[in-house]
């Protein structure tokens, strides 16, 4: 990694030439694109070697946002949160094969997920309520994202067809979150 930070340094040197940023201000955001991809990258792989380049779509369309919506729990180094993330993706795809598999579990991802979504809903707006640095767009932004994803999470509940499958991806992803979220909680 370090060689690719003094690569990404070097660029950041010559885009900030022609920015209103500074120097480390491009460095940071070219370093956290490098590993949003490098991460993506991992995770497209094991969802293509386990034969579910799907999972890894509905995982990123929600976790991702989410996180940076309600960020939680977070590695000490970049090492660390590769290594944990991963896990975690595997895990999700885990569950939700058995879920696939099995009715019951994905009534439980669907209890799970209907709770973390009312959580997500009280967080946004204690969150807004809490802090005068919270507009009241943001509040806006938080719960208009967490419905969209949220009935685009539950479009395919009872069906017995591609639709459930994704409920139990995004279940599993919900849940995940939310977990992650609580953890950061003191």
């Amino acid at each position: 990694m370090k060689r690719v930070d003094k690569w990404l340094m070097n660029l950041a040197e010559i885009l900030s030439l022609n920015s209103d940023y500074t120097k480390e201000a491009v460095f940071f955001a070219l370093k956290m694109w490098s590993r949003i991809i490098l991460q993506s990258g991992i995770l497209v792989f094991i969802s293509v070697l386990i034969g579910k380049p799907s999972y890894f779509f509905k995982f990123f369309l929600i976790f991702f946002p989410m996180r940076m919506l309600f960020e939680g729990y977070h590695c000490q180094t970049y090492k660390k949160c590769i290594i944990n993330s991963t896990f975690l993706f595997v895990l999700i795809c885990y569950i939700t094969e058995a879920a696939n598999a099995n009715i019951a579990i994905t009534k439980v991802l669907t209890i799970l997920q209907f709770f973390s979504f009312v959580y997500f809903i009280c967080l946004s707006i204690y969150k807004h309520l809490n802090s005068l640095k919270t507009a009241y767009t943001s509040l806006v932004i938080r719960v208009g994202f967490l419905i969209l994803v949220f009935v685009y999470s539950f479009n395919g509940i009872g069906l017995q067809s591609t639709l459930a499958i994704k409920n139990n991806i995004c279940a599993c992803t919900w849940f995940s979150v939310f977990i992650l979220t609580i953890i950061n909680r003191n």
